[in-house]
């Protein structure tokens, strides 16, 4: 027993060194192929964009390269060497026209001794008019008579510049030279980026043009002391020092291709560094004398040796573990199948479980919506009574209304059958139309009665919120006439919309006067304001305050609750502003109250408008109606 032991421990130790080994393989060999098809496919795409940045580079030459030709051609520059008097200042203006036109840095002119005559930058603070730049060699290339190039820090603007300059020559005799400096800071800008960077060698491997600022007037290795000395004696890059790049170890990877690694600051740590390395190749540009560089960050590459690495691990991981897991099912296939039927027979019980407790929630639903149709019953009847009730505390000053033209009725008929029986027919006809009018008063007032205390839909419609209002008033015109109160409408001209249900929002405002008059009835002024705010097209706010004494502290948390009331017995339930304030709430709006500072109470109401299109629709539904 202690042999097989020893066997089965010694079997398991070798499995997982081998496992172990062949993982290793595999991430070494993945990691070796992901290295060099990154690389080859990086090297690809290098190649295309060094393709881009030098065809853009000789592009930007190009546009320059025929100007100077072109401009030697002109009168009116040869005209400054053949005659004395000529006007040098519109030769200037000339010069900085044509510049700004080309968008080039400089034009100027020299003479055969290199003096320059003439600049486009005569009126600036460095100008060049009168200084001599015969020392340069595109100048001394130009009296030779060909077309002189050249690449430059400047000595007067201390500005990088290319520089190409043409002959001006009359009659057989060059007479001196015309010089177009071109900027080519716009390129460093338009390409660099966080992949690439770009560089520039001029023919001693000085870089003159880079994406990157820290490597500019850097060399690509150190150079002799000799060169040096004499790359500073023709004052090409000013007192630069020509330092070279900081290269740690560089390995060549394939023609006209190497691998550096550089030491870089980090941005942010004045005195530390790091180490980036990079996929750099080149390009020669024989036309001007360059060689250019791209230089490809190897950060995606490693990203992608790890990815595959990484990936390689999990695949192997997973063979691995599927394979464990193949036989770990194969050994408890019967410990699954007894633990299945285990589970089917718990399903079974806990199903039936389930299925009664289904059929109690069920009834429990059918019992909840019995309830919530019963109260929303109770609610609508409540809401009804309430209207029926107002009717009843409105039934002196309707009393009033009706009395009052049915006296004159009554007056009017006696005198009309007078008139008749003296065959005076035309004062008879007008108090016929007296009657008529007043007949047409009494049927408007019962018309609102009716409309206020007859039942409402559940359905919410576009209501006009002036119209309720004016219509509440109406309702309360006596009593507001008899108690000698004054309203104060602060309405806007345009109507507004509100989605609800025009009887309960006319009962609301009803609800919310009535409160008010109660309020004022010991007051010795009576002022009712109402007050209308629109917010942004979106929600609307009614104000209503009184002067009356004003709601108790210890009354405001309570007075929309049901059934509390400050009135004694007989004038009223309590229910009209709990009706008031869930009617509201139903509609997604806010009824509140508060205190004026000055006296009186202040009940809001805010209420969401009907959308703009909505309203408008609505408005030409309601348009087309009355026209029809």
């Amino acid at each position: 027993m202690g042999l097989t032991v020893f066997r089965y421990r010694r079997r398991t130790v070798l499995a997982i060194i081998a496992i172990v080994l062949l993982l290793l393989i595999t991430l070494w060999r993945t990691a070796e192929w992901a290295e060099r098809i990154g690389l080859e496919n990086l090297h690809e795409r290098a190649q295309h964009d060094l393709s881009l940045f030098v065809a853009h580079l000789q592009g930007e030459l190009a546009r320059y390269q025929s100007l100077p030709t072109l401009l030697a051609t002109e009168e009116v520059l040869a005209g400054v060497f053949q005659n004395p008097d000529h006007n040098v200042n519109l030769v200037n203006r000339h010069l900085k026209t044509i510049n700004d036109i080309v968008d080039a840095a400089d034009i100027y002119l020299m003479d055969a001794t290199g003096l320059t005559v003439a600049a486009s930058n005569w009126n600036t603070s460095r100008p060049f008019v009168g200084r001599n730049f015969g020392f340069r060699p595109y100048f001394q290339e130009a009296m030779q008579g060909q077309l002189g190039r050249y690449y430059a820090l400047g000595t007067t603007s201390k500005e990088r510049g290319y520089y190409f300059a043409y002959p001006i020559r009359r009659k057989g005799y060059t007479l001196g030279a015309v010089v177009v400096k071109i900027s080519l800071d716009v390129i460093e800008s338009a390409w660099g980026d966080d992949g690439n960077a770009f560089i520039v060698t001029d023919p001693d491997g000085v870089i003159f043009i880079t994406t990157r600022s820290e490597w500019k007037f850097n060399t690509l290795k150190a150079l002799p002391r000799e060169r040096i000395a004499r790359i500073k004696a023709s004052r090409r890059y000013g007192d630069t020092d020509l330092p070279p790049l900081p290269v740690v170890t560089q390995r060549p990877f394939a023609d006209q291709a190497r691998i550096l690694r550089l030491r870089e600051p980090i941005q942010g740590a004045s005195a530390k560094t790091r180490q980036v390395t990079y996929l750099m190749q080149g390009r020669a540009m024989l036309d001007a004398g360059w060689k250019v560089h791209v230089l490809s960050n190897l950060a995606p590459v490693r990203k992608q040796v790890f990815n595959a690495t990484l990936l390689a691990g999990f695949v192997f991981a997973l063979l691995v573990l599927t394979t464990l897991f193949v036989r770990l099912r194969q050994q408890n296939a019967v410990a699954l199948r007894r633990a299945r039927d285990q589970l089917e027979q718990r399903v079974k019980e806990r199903t039936a479980d389930l299925s009664e407790s289904n059929k109690r929630l069920r009834r429990e639903i059918v019992e909840r919506n019995r309830a919530e149709e019963d109260l929303r019953q109770t609610q609508d009847e409540l809401i009804q009574a309430a209207k029926l009730a107002g009717i009843g505390q409105m039934s002196a000053g309707i009393n009033h209304e009706l009395n009052q033209p049915l006296s004159a009725i009554r007056s009017y008929a006696d005198n009309a059958r007078a008139l008749m029986d003296r065959n005076r027919q035309d004062e008879a006809q007008w108090n016929l139309v007296q009657i008529a009018e007043l007949t047409e008063r009494m049927a408007q007032i019962i018309k609102q009665l009716k409309l206020f205390a007859r039942k409402t839909s559940e359905q919410t419609t576009p209501v006009s919120l002036q119209g309720s209002i004016d219509a509440a008033l109406s309702l309360l015109a006596t009593r507001i006439h008899r108690e000698q109160a004054r309203v104060i409408r602060d309405l806007p001209i345009q109507d507004c919309l509100v989605l609800g249900d025009a009887v309960r929002l006319e009962q609301v405002f009803v609800n919310l006067i009535v409160n008010a008059l109660d309020s004022m009835s010991n007051s010795e002024y009576r002022e009712l304001s109402i007050k209308t705010v629109i917010h942004d097209n979106a929600q609307v706010t009614v104000s209503l305050r009184d002067t009356g004494p004003g709601i108790p502290e210890s009354h405001l948390s309570r007075i929309f609750d049901p059934f509390f009331t400050t009135k004694e017995a007989g004038q009223g339930l309590g229910l009209g502003l709990s009706i008031s304030y869930r009617i509201i709430d139903g509609w997604g709006g806010v009824l509140k109250a508060v205190n004026h500072p000055e006296g009186g109470a202040i009940f809001y109401l805010d209420l969401p408008l009907v959308p703009i299109q909505e309203e408008a629709d609505v408005l030409t539904e309601e348009a087309a109606a009355s026209h029809g």
